[in-house]
């Protein structure tokens, strides 16, 4: 009796943890599908139209640009492609500053260097 109650259980417990796993498989192809979907290249311009337009919108309001200003600054703004030329322009500096700071540390300090 106790043999056939331990393999009752023992199945019964076989049949939770298979559907478990099957469910952790069903949930990887979704999650595989959806990732291949976001990354299509038609999705990848959309959301890169939608944050060009969205940076061009936000400089228009900073300028305090209204109606056909802000209409022509706008459309002039995508068409440029603005907000690639921005972040260049702040990448590079970054970058430039980025040298200084460490020329000027190992300037400074000649152990930074490895010179002792």
């Amino acid at each position: 009796m106790k043999k056939s109650i331990l393999f009752a259980a023992v199945g019964f417990g076989a049949l939770f943890t298979t559907s478990a796993f099957a469910g952790e498989s069903d949930h990887k192809d979704r999650m595989i599908a959806k990732l291949a979907q976001d990354s299509s290249p038609a999705n990848v311009q959309s959301v890169a139209k939608q944050q060009k337009e969205k940076y061009c919108e936000k400089n228009a309001k900073n300028k305090s640009l209204r109606d056909s200003a802000k209409e022509a600054y706008v459309k002039d703004c995508m068409s440029r492609d603005e907000a690639r030329e921005q972040l260049a322009l702040v990448n590079g500096k970054a970058t430039q500053v980025a040298a200084s700071n460490i020329n000027k540390t190992l300037q400074e300090s000649p152990t930074a260097a490895g010179h002792r």
